[in-house]
């Protein structure tokens, strides 16, 4: 099953309806805008130093689509080539995030929203940002959408909302697309 988009786009709808992504990008030239291709190309692909280490297509912590209206439930990745080395992928339970956060920041966070812009430029993350982390090199796919980027959506979704499938609440934080808290000044 190396490259077989058809079974790929079958098992990701077993989750629910597919929809489109708003990047230009997908597989197959645009024949499956179900699909959205990932990838990194050294030399080619944004390079970033994390620690005096040079990384290659580095994404900090998010969930997929926060600026859509519709919050994104998953994903099915397939890696069609694997680094030798790097590559690494964490998950967190959202659900146990928000638990573990002490009384009175969740007090004060209830009733917040957060607004949400696609904004791929590392240099100009402003919420979970490595500390160590420096812009090497930007890919032409980044400059290409962020020459376009007014005409991406945005979105405004809760702090904490409700999972449909189980009923717990979770920390609904995505510290990449973040832009800022709705009402509050960006300070």
């Amino acid at each position: 099953l190396e490259d077989d988009v058809d079974t790929h786009i079958a098992l990701s709808g077993v989750f629910g309806p597919l929809k489109t992504h708003v990047l230009p990008t997908v597989i197959n030239d645009g024949l499956r805008p179900e699909l959205m291709e990932v990838n990194y190309v050294p030399g080619v692909g944004g390079t970033v130093d994390l620690d005096g280490r040079a990384r290659g297509s580095y994404l900090p912590w998010h969930f997929d689509d926060a600026y859509y209206d519709v919050l994104n439930r998953g994903g099915v990745f397939r890696p069609m080539q694997l680094p030798e080395e790097g590559g690494e992928t964490g998950f967190i339970d959202r659900a146990a995030a928000l638990e573990a956060l002490p009384a009175d920041i969740r007090r004060r966070i209830e009733g917040l929203n957060v607004v949400y812009r696609i904004n791929l430029d590392m240099a100009e993350q402003r919420f979970g940002r490595h500390p160590t982390m420096k812009v090497l090199f930007e890919s032409d796919y980044t400059k290409a959408i962020m020459a376009r980027s007014d005409e991406l959506p945005r979105a405004i979704h809760p702090l904490i909302c409700t999972a449909p499938d189980n009923g717990r609440e979770v920390l609904n934080l995505s510290p990449w697309y973040a832009v800022a808290i709705e009402g509050m000044d960006r300070e």
